[in-house]
């Protein structure tokens, strides 16, 4: 059964403003912790070293700028120049989950780079 649009909307957001600001803010933290926890899944189900680190901690070690390109990392940016963590040997080529082991990229660098070292 579908619901009507209005009812399909979060509380907080009607059916005439679903990008206001407060609704983009909630999304982008859902989606960051969605990730994270994706990437714990993927070591365990790879059975690889890890250890728990979060974005927050990969840019305290290493400052807002991207591994990959070299340029800045600006934080609140969603799409291709959103931050991601970057692992230097993927964990799916067997490379451990580990703070020694990402590093800060760009959501577009790191998908070009995908799975090579």
């Amino acid at each position: 059964m579908r619901l009507p649009p209005v009812l399909m909307c979060a509380p907080w957001e009607d059916a005439g403003s679903l990008q206001s600001s407060f609704a983009v803010e909630w999304r982008a933290r859902l989606g960051a912790l969605r990730r994270h926890h994706n990437r714990l899944r993927w070591a365990r189900l790879a059975s690889v070293p890890r250890e728990r680190f979060t974005l927050a901690d990969v840019i305290a070690r290493d400052g807002l700028w991207c591994a990959l390109c070299g340029t800045e990392v600006v934080l609140g940016v969603l799409g291709a120049m959103e931050a991601t963590v970057d692992h230097v040997v993927p964990v799916s080529g067997g490379g451990p989950d580990t703070l020694a082991n990402a590093q800060l990229a760009h959501r577009g660098c790191n998908c070009r780079k995908k799975d090579r070292l």
